[in-house]
């Protein structure tokens, strides 16, 4: 219907409720510079009652968890429709990384072997939830809202690294690492659109914000060994903390009119 969404809202569109899709191979300046194609959903404008919904969810198996469930509820009530859809996705697992580095300098050749395992955590969540007004056949107003959260981890993770010059071992150390990210993004849109008593004449407008909060922690415990003994010589830590926040307002309005056989847009 002209409003800008993502696969996220595309996903809980009641499939009844689809009138027609087009695809724009080549769009106009409206959809933006950098869009070169657009898929336009059309929904069937008839007035609906009642209320309908689908969750679905996944059976993990131990000790690997890999789970997408989701859910979304729909209530329509003569020209008014309230919506909310919920997806999730969870992954937890035990992991291991392995990295070999090889380096040639002053005719000498330096490897780095590390290995580590840990325990891996991945989530994220997408709430949409809005609202379509169909005030009358010239007047549209449509209120989105979308949160996202998402967090993923990797703890006690233990490395064992290695440095070999020309073949010889020449340090040894262990690395204790624990890796921690998260970050909420909320997203808030009205659009409305409308008609004149020209049916050739549009008028459209839409105002969005959009804020983004994250936060990632790292740690880092390294213990450097004797070679031969392996007693500990030296031991270090490192903490790094990264804070991330921003958002932006967005405001679009588009005035199209037709004739016979061209037609003007203007935004």
């Amino acid at each position: 219907d002209g409003i800008q969404r993502d696969k996220d809202f595309v996903s809980q569109i009641n499939p009844a409720s689809i009138d027609r899709v087009e695809i724009i191979t080549n769009p106009s300046a409206r959809y933006g510079g950098d869009i070169s194609g657009v898929i336009e959903i059309f929904l069937i404008k008839e007035k609906a009652y009642g209320m309908s919904g689908r969750v679905s969810a996944d059976i993990p198996s131990p000790p690997t968890y890999i789970m997408s469930p989701s859910a979304n509820l729909d209530y329509g009530y003569s020209n008014i429709r309230l919506y909310v859809s919920d997806r999730m996705h969870f992954e937890k697992f035990n992991g291991f990384q392995e990295t070999s580095t090889l380096r040639y300098m002053n005719n000498q050749t330096y490897k780095q072997e590390n290995y580590g395992t840990g325990k891996f955590t991945s989530s994220n969540n997408n709430l949409n939830y809005g609202m379509d007004w169909f005030i009358n056949e010239k007047n549209t107003l449509n209120f989105l809202g979308n949160i996202s959260t998402y967090g993923f981890s990797y703890n006690d993770f233990q490395f064992d690294s290695k440095q070999f010059i020309d073949d010889e071992l020449h340090s040894k150390e262990t690395i204790e690492e624990d890796n921690n990210n998260e970050g909420t993004s909320t997203y808030y849109s009205v659009y409305y659109k409308r008609k004149f008593e020209n049916q050739n004449q549009q008028l459209t407008m839409q105002g969005s914000f959009y804020d983004y909060k994250g936060l990632s922690n790292q740690n880092f415990e390294n213990q450097q060994l004797d070679i031969n003994t392996d007693e500990l010589i030296n031991q270090y830590s490192r903490q790094e903390r990264v804070e991330n926040r921003r958002n932006s307002f967005d405001y679009m309005a588009d005035y199209s009119q037709s004739f016979d056989k061209s037609s003007i847009e203007a935004g």
